[in-house]
């Protein structure tokens, strides 16, 4: 999720811009497709975000060869279960926490160990949940729509806003760019967005989700949205590091990218096992 104050610097300003049209070109272009070719891009992606994950918490050589082969066959098996469900269920997550469980059981440092089993569970959403989502036979791409909408909408929102306006910060200690003003405008712009987008995808006889309900999931997700940001700014102020990795340009890693959708799509999942989310199992 982007800073909501000042921008990293003009040098990085062009990259950081023709980084983010390719991957948002990617996404919705893979979404639309649907099928194989949105599972594979999801499952690559989630993969590539487990080795980061890995290094950020110390594995290195062939300790991290072998983890991440084991963690990368979890997460494509996940993500398989999540295809052939054709709805969010975490059942399609055991994987992932398995792998999670095979890292962490490769180290002996308490810590670590955690820091490992989280990264099974955190990298397998990645997968498991656009993937299950998209999947849903009657309303896959308005869902899809609606998670990048509240994401990427809330993000930019809060970039400009909180550059505009400034103001007092919202949590200095982990964040110090990030501002009240850039949350609600992230607030605001994301909840917005997602509603619209939804009801100009949905089909005009088939409704995805109440408007009570959606208006609520919107706000929800917004709000962790940004919760997922800051919880990776934390990490990554732990580990002492300012990129997961170099691999995207002007963006960092795929961690970096990722930190605000992995944790609305915690929420999806949370909300799918409930019985509250359209095509999820009861």
């Amino acid at each position: 999720m982007a800073s909501s104050a000042v921008p990293r610097g003009s040098s990085d300003l062009l990259p950081r811009l023709l980084s983010g049209i390719v991957m948002a070109g990617l996404a919705l272009g893979t979404a639309v497709a649907g099928g194989w070719l949105f599972a594979l891009f999801w499952t690559v992606t989630a993969i590539i975000a487990a080795r980061e994950w890995l290094i950020l918490i110390g594995f290195d050589g062939g300790r991290l060869r072998a983890v991440w082969l084991v963690m990368a066959v979890c997460i494509a098996a996940g993500g398989m279960l999540s295809e052939t469900a054709q709805a969010l269920t975490v059942t399609a997550l055991l994987p992932a926490v398995l792998g999670g469980a095979v890292a962490a059981l490769s180290v002996r440092i308490v810590t670590t160990r955690f820091w490992a089993l989280a990264g099974g569970v955190y990298t397998g959403l990645i997968a498991v949940v656009p993937i299950g989502l998209r999947a849903g036979p009657e309303h896959g791409l308005t869902a899809i729509f609606w998670l990048f909408a509240v994401v990427w909408c809330s993000d930019t929102a809060a970039y400009f806003v909180g550059r505009k306006l400034g103001g007092p910060k919202l949590w200095p200690r982990v964040s110090p760019k990030k501002t009240w003003s850039g949350f609600l405008g992230g607030l605001v712009g994301g909840v917005g967005a997602a509603v619209v987008t939804v009801s100009l995808t949905e089909a005009a006889d088939a409704v995805w989700l109440p408007t009570g309900l959606l208006v609520t999931l919107s706000v929800l997700g917004s709000l962790v949205s940004v919760a997922g940001d800051l919880f990776e700014s934390f990490m990554k102020r732990h580990f002492g590091v300012k990129d997961s990795s170099h691999l995207i340009p002007g963006h960092g890693g795929v961690l970096d990218r990722l930190d605000s959708f992995v944790a609305v799509c915690a929420l999806l999942l949370i909300v799918a096992a409930a019985g509250l989310l359209g095509g999820a199992p009861r």
